[in-house]
């Protein structure tokens, strides 16, 4: 007799290569915070926001006429691709950019990431992981 036991979820999330929010064009970014937290267990078919906030660590300010903040790869859990910010974003200020998503109908864990860019430089990845139970 054979017994098939599912593996039980990982509550870490996957590496993002290319998160350091390094870039050699003069943007850069930290982290500050995302919303909800890695790993937070969502019913299916439940909608929620999620909430990034990001440090303009680099040289350049953020012109909110040229930068967006845009789904980049992953699960589409998302309700809308991409974002303008409101503002312009100086070197050592911060935003926060808030992105309407609902978790799928399927139990499984998920990831998206997201990414400011311009142009075509993406310069600071971001992601959230979720599960749906």
């Amino acid at each position: 007799m054979v017994f098939i036991l599912k593996s039980p979820t990982p509550l870490v999330p996957p590496t993002i290569p290319g998160s350091d929010g390094g870039s050699s064009s003069g943007y850069a970014c930290q982290l500050l915070s995302v919303s909800p937290a890695n790993g937070t267990i969502f019913a299916p078919r439940t909608n929620f926001s999620a909430v990034w906030t990001i440090k303009n660590t680099g040289k350049r300010e953020w012109d909110r006429n040229s930068v967006d903040f845009v789904y980049l790869s992953g699960d589409k859990i998302h309700k809308v691709s991409g974002y303008d910010l409101n503002k312009d974003v100086s070197p050592n200020q911060s935003i926060s950019f808030t992105v309407s998503m609902q978790a799928p109908k399927n139990a499984s864990p998920y990831t998206t990431v997201w990414t400011l860019r311009i142009g075509s430089d993406n310069f600071c990845r971001v992601a959230l992981y979720i599960i749906v139970q």
